[in-house]
């Protein structure tokens, strides 16, 4: 029996492993995990750039941090697919949304996780991305949507424990050197300092914190399953 699939839409390579790589390792061996990455990271480097606007784009970066996120996407067993925006200039356009939803209708997938709507501009960009997609194929109503909240912590609706899962995201952000700008374990811990923050509020080691579209109900427009609760049944 196929298993039910979860897609992560994000704006950049390593915004899985760096925001979601706990949840996404727990969830990893009962689903099939797609990622829909916005963009490359085109402009993921340190060059001191002084110009007007944002820094150039480089090809060499967008190639390298493409392989970075398959490698990433290889320890999940995940599908990647990159949709062909610009790091630093994300847009909700027609054109990607209509690819978003094309590939949605496709899988009919059993939850959603993006960014937060209030996040840094690409992040925002991004989540609109993935809600007008849900729209559009008329699986808003259906699919889970869940946001991984960045900034205000009160507005986080759910914490999933991710303390067995934490050698999983070690390894996960170990595939993104090129990002680092300390060395390699500095910057892991780094990253999971904040996941220890959440995990006090959980009440546990380290956690993900996470906000839902809809209020969590025993039951939601006749689906069978139990609607709202993938993040909330995830089991170490």
């Amino acid at each position: 029996m196929p298993k039910n699939s979860i897609v992560f839409v994000v704006a950049h390579p390593d915004d899985v492993a760096f925001s979601f790589g706990g949840t996404a390792w727990l969830l990893k061996d009962k689903y099939s995990l797609r990622v829909l990455c916005a963009s490359k990271g085109e402009r993921g480097y340190d060059s001191g750039w002084k110009g007007k606007g944002l820094q150039p784009p480089r090809r060499e970066v967008a190639e390298m941090r493409e392989k970075e996120e398959e490698d990433a996407c290889n320890l999940l067993g995940a599908e990647l697919v990159f949709l062909g925006e610009l790091d630093g200039e994300i847009q909700p356009s027609r054109k990607t949304c209509d690819k978003v939803s094309r590939m949605l209708s496709k899988i009919k997938p059993l939850a959603v996780i993006t960014h937060g709507p209030f996040d840094k501009q690409d992040h925002s960009a991004t989540f609109s991305i993935a809600y007008l997609a849900l729209q559009k194929s008329g699986l808003f109503w259906t699919t889970e949507l869940y946001t991984g909240e960045a900034y205000d912590l009160t507005r986080i609706s759910i914490f999933v424990d991710i303390s067995h899962a934490i050698e999983g995201k070690r390894r996960l952000i170990s595939c993104h050197r090129s990002h680092m700008k300390e060395n390699l374990e500095e910057g892991i811990e780094k990253i999971l300092d904040r996941n220890k923050i959440l995990g006090n509020m959980a009440l546990c080691d380290y956690a993900e914190g996470f906000v839902t579209a809809f209020p969590l109900a025993n039951a939601r427009w006749g689906r069978k399953a139990e609607p709202g609760r993938t993040l909330l049944n995830i089991s170490p």
